[in-house]
């Protein structure tokens, strides 16, 4: 069994789905390995749960069963995020403050 599916995102659109709890370290395939960061299955969260590496996807915290993949990619989605950390705040503001612990 695949280890997500693209089904409906919560967040956006599509997005990458758990199909089952997954591991933190686990490194998972995804469906074309050739896929770099442009890739627009995944949807962006300023507290990501994946990192992608060559060929994979680096889960960085365990993630539940039909929860959503996540990537950080500041510089693919403009200038204002719209993910639960941020809530519409400027990327880079809403990123600096996190950063300073606010």
């Amino acid at each position: 069994m695949n280890s997500f599916r693209i089904g409906k995102s919560k967040m956006h659109g599509l997005g990458a789905i758990a199909n089952r709890d997954i591991e933190k370290g686990a490194k998972l395939n995804h469906p074309d390995p050739d896929i770099d960061t442009s890739f627009n299955g995944y949807n962006h969260s300023c507290n990501p749960n994946c990192k992608l590496i060559p060929g994979r996807l680096l889960v960085l915290r365990d993630i539940a069963k039909d929860e959503e993949l996540t990537l950080f990619y500041i510089d693919c989605v403009g200038p204002v995020c719209n993910c639960p950390e941020c809530g519409g705040r400027p990327i880079r503001k809403a990123r600096a403050k996190k950063k300073r612990g606010m």
